[in-house]
C-alpha cells in the first residue's frame, strides 16, 4: 500500500511538473516576454529566436562534457567530498549573496510605493490608533488579507521605528540568503550531492534579479523563507520523531501564511509531502496526523490572532470584508495591463457596492462563475488567454525585479553606471541575458525530471511540488511575473543536478532515461506549438517592432529623493508659503480681504 501511494504521487508529481516545466520551456525558447518601465506594467509579447537559443543550449551543455571528459569537474568534486573545504565555500558563497545584496539595498535605497506603502502607513496608522485604516474604504477594509503583514510591521515599528525602509530591505536580504541556505541543506539531507549545492549557489550568485526584489517591502520573500524553515523542521521530525520539530515546523507555516497568505501553497505541499514521506517510513498515521493538524491550527491561530488583537486595539469591530472570489475573478480577465494582471476589479467591485464586503463578494462570485463559462465555451479564446497570462506570468527572465524599481523613487542619486544599468535599454539587455540563463534552467530541471531515480524523486520532491502548486495557483489568481521568482529559484537544484545527471551518464544516456517522461514532455511541446500555430492568433509575437520602438524613444523620468531633491522641495514649498502669505497681506491692504 505504501508503495502504491508513492508511486502514485510520483507519477502525479511528474504529469503536473513535466507538464508545466515542459510548457514554460516551450515559450521560452519560442517567445520573451518585456515590461514597460512604466506604471501603466504592460507585457509585450514578442519572437524570440529559437535557433539562437538551441544554439547556445548546445554550446553550454557541450562546455560541461568537455569538462567533465577532462576530469575539470571530477577533480572538483573529489575537492568538495573534504568536508571543510565544502563547508567553508558554501559559507563564502552564502555570504558572497548577502554582501550583494546588502550592498544593493545601500547604494540604491529604493522607497517603496503602492502597496508597500500602504502596508507600512497602516502600521503606522495602527501605532497611533488612527482607525481609518480599517474602517469602510480603509486599506485594510479592502484588503483585509493584509493584516497579518501589516501587523508584523508594526512590531517591527516598535523596534526600529516606522517607515524603516532600509532595515526592512535589508531584512529582505537575510531573506533571501536563508532561501539559498534552506534550499542546498534539505537538498543535502536527501542525498543531493555536493557539487550541484554548491552550482545551486552560484546560480544565486548569477541570477541578482532576486537581490534586486530587497528593495520590495512586502512578504513576499519572508513567506518562503519561513515556509522552507517549516519543511526543515518537518523533515526533521520525520528523522527524529521529536515533537519539538512539529512546534518548529507549525509556528513557521503560520507565521508565513501570517507575513503572506499564499503561504497556503506552502502548507498543502508540506501536508502532501508528510502523508508521502510517512507512507514510506511506515510512520504511525497518527504521528502524521499530529504534525498535520498542528499546521493547520497554527494557521488558524496566526490568520485570527493579528485580527483580533487589531481589533482590540483600535476598540471597534472588524468589518465583515471581502475575500477571495474578486481576486480569482480579476485573474480570469484582461482588461487590465495583460491576461489576469491586476486590473481594480476588487476596488471597482467593492465601491460597486457601497464598501459592502459580503456583497462585493458574492458579485465577483458570480462574475467568477461568467467568466470560466465564457472561457471554456471558447477554445480560440481559453488558449490565447491562458498563453498570454503563464507566458506573462513565467517567461518575463527579470520577473520584474527591474520594474519594481525603475517605477520607484530613491534617496541616492544615482552615478551614470547605476542609471545605465537601470535603464530602459538597461533591462533591454539584462532581459535577453537571463532568457539564457532561464533555459538553462528550465532545461536541466526537464533533465532531472527523466533521469533521477525513482526513490530519490520522491525524496528530493518538495520544491517542485511547490513549483507545481504555484504555477497552479496563479493559473486563475490574480497573477504578476513578479509573484513567480521565488518559484522559479526552487528549481535551481533540480536543474543543476539534471545537467550532472547528464554528464555522469555518458554514453549510456539513453538507455538510462525515463523514454516516457521524455515522450510525454516532447509531446507537450509540440502539442502547445501545434496548437499555436493552426490557432494562427500569433499571440505571442506581435510586439517585436513596438518594442524595439519604445526602447529606443522611451526615458524613464527623473525619480531621485535624495536629501537634496527633499530640500529642494521643502524650499519650493516655503516659498510658495511666503507668497501665499504675502498675496494676503496685499489683499487685505486693499480691503479685499478682513
Amino acid at each position: 500500500m505504501n508503495n502504491v501511494l508513492a508511486r502514485f504521487y510520483r507519477i502525479m508529481l511528474l504529469i503536473f511538473g513535466v507538464g508545466s516545466v515542459s510548457l514554460i520551456w516551450t515559450m521560452t525558447m519560442f517567445f520573451d516576454c518585456f515590461i514597460s518601465s512604466d506604471d501603466s506594467e504592460i507585457t509585450f509579447f514578442c519572437k524570440d529566436n529559437v535557433v539562437v537559443n538551441l544554439i547556445v543550449l548546445v554550446v553550454f551543455i557541450g562546455i560541461l562534457l568537455i569538462l567533465k571528459k577532462k576530469s575539470v569537474i571530477d577533480r572538483f568534486v573529489e575537492k568538495l567530498n573534504d568536508d571543510d573545504f565544502y563547508k567553508r565555500l558554501l559559507v563564502i558563497m552564502l555570504r558572497v549573496i548577502t554582501i550583494i545584496g546588502v550592498a544593493w539595498v545601500l547604494i540604491t535605497q529604493y522607497v517603496p510605493g503602492s502597496d508597500q506603502l500602504d502596508v507600512l502607513s497602516s502600521a503606522y496608522k495602527y501605532g497611533v490608533r488612527d482607525t481609518s485604516f480599517v474602517k469602510a474604504d480603509g486599506y485594510l477594509d479592502r484588503w483585509p488579507h493584509n493584516i497579518g503583514i501589516a501587523t508584523v510591521e508594526r512590531v517591527l515599528a516598535i523596534i526600529v521605528g516606522d517607515y524603516n525602509i532600509v532595515f526592512m530591505q535589508l531584512l529582505n536580504v537575510l531573506g533571501i540568503t536563508l532561501i539559498y541556505k534552506k534550499i542546498v541543506e534539505t537538498w543535502d539531507k536527501f542525498g543531493g550531492s555536493r557539487f550541484s549545492q554548491v552550482c545551486t549557489l552560484a546560480c544565486g550568485i548569477i541570477f541578482y534579479p532576486l537581490i534586486m526584489y530587497a528593495s520590495f517591502v512586502y512578504g513576499n520573500i519572508w513567506h518562503v523563507t519561513l515556509a522552507l524553515i517549516a519543511f526543515d523542521a518537518e523533515v526533521d521530525y520525520f528523522e527524529s520523531k521529536k515533537w519539538i520539530y512539529i512546534v518548529r515546523c507549525a509556528v513557521a507555516i503560520g507565521f508565513a501564511y501570517m507575513v503572506k497568505s499564499s503561504a497556503v501553497i506552502f502548507l498543502v505541499a508540506l501536508a502532501i509531502f508528510a502523508i508521502v514521506k510517512g507512507a514510506i517510513d511506515k510512520t504511525k498515521i497518527y504521528k502524521i496526523l499530529v504534525l498535520m493538524v498542528a499546521m493547520c491550527l497554527s494557521i488558524g491561530v496566526f490568520a485570527v490572532l493579528p485580527k483580533n488583537v487589531l481589533s482590540k486595539k483600535m476598540g471597534i469591530e472588524l468589518r465583515e470584508s471581502t475575500g477571495i472570489w474578486a481576486l480569482i475573478a480579476m485573474g480570469l480577465q484582461e482588461d487590465g495591463s495583460t491576461a489576469g494582471w491586476y486590473n481594480g476589479y476588487p476596488l471597482l467591485v467593492y465601491y460597486a457596492y457601497d464598501c459592502d464586503g459580503p456583497a462585493s463578494e458574492k458579485a465577483a462570485k458570480e462574475g467568477t462563475i461568467e467568466r470560466i463559462h465564457y472561457l471554456f465555451g471558447d477554445k480560440h479564446n481559453a488558449y490565447e488567454f491562458f498563453s498570454r497570462k503563464i507566458a506573462s506570468t513565467w517567461i518575463e527572465p527579470t520577473y520584474q525585479s527591474y520594474w519594481i524599481n525603475q517605477v520607484r523613487n530613491h534617496r541616492v542619486n544615482f552615478p551614470k553606471w547605476l542609471d545605465a544599468f537601470m535603464s530602459v535599454k538597461g533591462y533591454a539587455v539584462a532581459t535577453k541575458i537571463f532568457n539564457f540563463f532561464q533555459i538553462i534552467i528550465f532545461t536541466g530541471t526537464i533533465l532531472w525530471l527523466i533521469f533521477e531515480d525513482k526513490k530519490a524523486f520522491v525524496f528530493k520532491s518538495f520544491l517542485l511540488l511547490s513549483f507545481v502548486g504555484g504555477f497552479t495557483f496563479l493559473l486563475f489568481w490574480e497573477t504578476k511575473s513578479q509573484y513567480t521568482i521565488t518559484y522559479f529559484i526552487l528549481l535551481f537544484p533540480y536543474a543543476m543536478n539534471g545537467f550532472e545527471l547528464l554528464m555522469d551518464k555518458g554514453l549510456g544516456v539513453v538507455s538510462a532515461a525515463n523514454k516516457p517522461v521524455a515522450i510525454y514532455a516532447m509531446l507537450i511541446v509540440m502539442v502547445y506549438m501545434a496548437g499555436y500555430v493552426l490557432d494562427a492568433s500569433n499571440c505571442l509575437g506581435l510586439h517585436n517592432e513596438t518594442y524595439n520602438t519604445y526602447i529606443e524613444t522611451f526615458q524613464i523620468p527623473y525619480t531621485g529623493e535624495s536629501v537634496r531633491d527633499i530640500n529642494i522641495i521643502k524650499g519650493e514649498r516655503e516659498d510658495y508659503k511666503n507668497s501665499a502669505e504675502n498675496y494676503y497681506k496685499l489683499l487685505q491692504e486693499n480691503g479685499l480681504m478682513p
